[in-house]
This record gives C-alpha cells, sequence and structure tokens, in this order.
C-alpha cells in the first residue's frame, strides 16, 4: 500500500500478487484486508495492511482463504475457507488476531461470499445450487445457524448487502434477462424493486440508508430511494 492506502502493482519486489475481487476496508478506515495470491494462483490467504503505517500481518496461513468480509462493528473478518475435500465453508477470524479463527456456517454446496448485518444477528450467504445456480441463504446466527432460502430461483442471485439500518437488502439477479439491482425487505420476505436500470452490479448502501451506488458497465451510478411501507427510486444519477 502507499501512503493513501492504495494498493500497488508493478515490478517492485516487494510488491505482492494480489486477488482483486478480494480487498476490503474495514469500517473505521484504517485498515485494509486483501486476499494475497500464492505462486499457484488459485489458492491464497488473507493479509491485513495498516493504511498508517503499512504494515502488514497475515490472517490466514496455508488454509486457501478468499473473498473476505468485515463485521460491522470491525472485531473480526468473515471469509470462505475452501478445504481440500468438501464444499467451501464460512469462517471468521478476530482482527486483532487475539484467537484463533472459527467456522461458523457449514452447507453442502459450496459458498461463495458472506456478509453480515449490522447487529452481526444475521448472515447472508451467497452460495451454489446445482439445480437452481446462484442462490441467498439466511443464517440466524443466535438461532439454530440452519441456512434457510433468502432469494432462491432458476436464476442467479448475487452480491448481497443489508442496509445500515438493517431493514432493507439489495442484491443483483438477472431475472429480467441480465444483472440489474433490486432492493427487498429484510430479513423477512416482500416485495423486491427495480433499483437500476439497463443493467446494474457490485451495489454498496450509503450510510443514511436511502441511497444504493452501483456499478453500471464503466461507470458508476446512486440511485435516491424513498423508503415508507415500500421502496420507490426517485433519482438516477451518475
Amino acid at each position: 500500500l502507499d501512503a493513501q492506502g492504495h494498493i500497488i502493482t508493478g515490478g517492485s519486489p516487494d510488491e505482492r500478487d494480489f486477488d482483486p475481487s478480494g480487498p476490503r476496508i474495514s469500517p473505521d478506515g484504517r485498515q485494509v484486508v486483501v486476499r494475497e495470491l500464492t505462486e499457484n494462483v488459485r489458492r491464497g490467504d488473507l493479509w491485513l495492511y495498516d493504511i498508517a503505517s503499512g504494515v502488514r500481518q497475515p490472517l490466514t496461513t496455508g488454509v486457501n482463504a478468499s473473498a473476505p468480509e468485515w463485521t460491522p462493528d470491525g472485531h473480526r473478518v468473515v471469509y470462505r475457507l475452501i478445504p481440500d475435500t468438501g464444499p467451501a465453508e464460512a469462517w471468521s477470524v478476530p482482527a486483532n488476531r487475539s484467537g484463533p479463527a472459527e467456522r461458523f456456517i457449514v452447507m453442502p454446496i459450496p459458498i461463495l461470499r458472506t456478509v453480515m448485518s449490522p447487529d452481526s444477528r444475521y448472515a447472508v450467504v451467497t452460495a451454489v445450487d446445482p439445480k437452481t445456480g446462484y442462490d441467498l441463504y439466511l443464517v440466524d446466527l443466535k438461532g439454530d445457524r440452519k441456512p434457510q432460502p433468502l432469494e432462491q430461483s432458476l436464476f442467479n442471485e448475487t452480491s448481497p448487502a443489508v442496509s445500515p439500518d438493517g431493514r432493507w437488502l439489495v442484491y443483483v439477479s438477472n431475472e429480467s434477462g441480465h444483472n440489474e439491482v433490486y432492493v427487498r425487505p429484510f430479513p423477512a420476505g416482500g416485495a423486491h424493486v427495480q433499483v437500476s436500470a439497463d443493467g446494474g452490479s457490485d451495489p454498496r448502501w450509503e450510510k443514511d440508508s436511502h441511497g444504493i451506488v452501483y456499478r453500471n458497465a464503466d461507470r458508476f451510478m446512486k440511485a435516491r430511494l424513498a423508503i415508507g411501507t415500500n421502496v420507490a427510486v426517485t433519482q438516477r444519477d451518475l
């Protein structure tokens, strides 16, 4: 990282190979967790970078971890672990390395990514079902931790994120024939509303839970939402 926290790529011997899909900035903006690739690019581990000092520390070692996400309080990092046999699992590790990593979600199908609700009660898991493809599952971490279908269809549902107020879920689906961004109530079910127009991916909530930033091809869009009992898109801007 440079002094501004940007990941440097190039030919320096001190530079490392990163998985471009992995970097995640901590909730306090002080640290970045990245996946560093080994010589075998199919394997990698998670490293934590302090933005101010540039110090790097390992979070995992030799376990083939990927898809890191911070818990909302910034105390732990959730990630996907791909064992040598069997489907991928969801694990978490203290960001300050004060304790061992723990496996907290196991499914009979591969887990791709896990994100947490703001209160850390729920996990939303993206997993791959051989019959229905990419689906979203809800795990109550204060309950039996049994994954329940959240968005499951013959289409692909990916890229979930829970709003900062914990009331809404944004995700991507290709039900229209190409990827678009949708919002629905969370954690209870309800009608979903299309947020993007002419394509959308990689949605992220704004802090007030009334705006969503998403990618449309090679540009970023921002949608403003009117939220009451239902959701309506009031504006889209570049």
